[in-house]
């Protein structure tokens, strides 16, 4: 069974949930490889590609706030292109290079802000 995919749905003890994608490594352990959704307990949701349990590739991660990101991730944190939504509405579009968190104050480098009507 090792290195075979399987399709899962696990709640964890402290009640996140994932649906999708495993793989059994070769110590047996059941790791998330391949695309699925975790959605954690307290209401955050990542839709994208998975190896070894950490998010890697194409996903979209969605926060409580309101704010989320579309784009690539790497080794759990963000990496590569991507689009981030910020809970305002303002986004910030390009390249992050393995940043664990989004504020404003890190969009910078080769992203920009888009010119984004205001309303009062």
């Amino acid at each position: 069974m090792s290195g075979e995919t399987v399709k899962v749905s696990y709640v964890f003890p402290n009640g996140d949930i994932y649906e999708g994608e495993c793989r059994v490594s070769s110590s047996g352990v059941l790791m998330r490889t391949g695309w699925g959704t975790h959605t954690s307990a307290n209401g955050v949701t990542y839709t994208g590609a998975w190896l070894e349990d950490k998010l890697h590739g194409k996903g979209t991660l969605q926060h409580r706030s309101g704010a989320h990101y579309d784009g690539e991730f790497e080794d759990n944190k963000y990496h590569g292109m991507g689009t981030y939504t910020f809970p305002d509405g303002y986004t910030y579009k390009g390249l992050k290079e393995r940043v664990r968190s989004m504020t404003r104050k890190d969009a910078f480098g080769l992203g920009h802000f888009p010119a984004q009507k205001r309303w009062d």
